[in-house]
């Protein structure tokens, strides 16, 4: 189950408070208010918005699809990069996959290319989409060296491929996108 889903709408008091906690902490930590968040397996209700708002967050990160707990099901609701919800918070989302230890047989840094050369393409920043799991070694320590090389060889390639990329946080991307969609 992700951490912000649930089977009984109570549990909705729960998360309001979780969320306020953990981001009083982060400020505590770290000496500044977040201004991104990403719900574990894209999953949310709407309802824990403001919360998000009221602590200082301005950009949800996720996939194109929200999943929403609805009681006993999921309800699917669909994002687009740069979207502004009626929480004034706006959606960064992921358009390239990055996922290496998902599939070693795959050639992920060509597929991975591609997606950016999509992006590229239409216009849209390449937001990827890539898991700590890929990189930690304390299972497997082949896990971390081949796929910090294959991260490596992935950001030489884009270097190569495109030496205007910039590379940034989400919160510098959506401070970027909220100057380009104001009138």
């Amino acid at each position: 189950m992700a951490a912000f889903d649930f089977d009984d709408f109570s549990e909705l008091n729960t998360h309001h408070k979780i969320l306020s906690e953990g981001l009083e902490i982060f400020e505590k930590l770290f000496g500044f208010k977040p201004k991104s968040f990403i719900a574990p397996n894209y999953t949310w209700h709407p309802s824990i918005e403001p919360t998000l708002s009221n602590y200082g967050i301005k950009y949800l990160q996720g996939a194109n699809i929200q999943k929403i707990p609805a009681g006993d099901k999921l309800k699917i609701k669909r994002h687009v990069l740069g979207s502004k919800n009626r929480n004034n918070l706006w959606h960064i989302t992921r358009n390239v996959l990055f996922e290496p230890a998902l599939n070693t047989n795959k050639d992920w840094i060509t597929s991975c290319l591609k997606e950016i050369e999509i992006a590229f393409f239409w216009k849209k920043p390449a937001v990827i989409s890539s898991h700590r799991v890929n990189y930690i070694g304390f299972i497997n320590e082949d896990n971390r060296k081949r796929n910090l090389f294959a991260l490596n060889e992935l950001l030489e390639n884009i270097i190569k491929l495109y030496p205007d990329a910039e590379f940034m946080t989400s919160a510098d991307l959506g401070e970027l996108i909220c100057q380009t969609k104001r009138p």
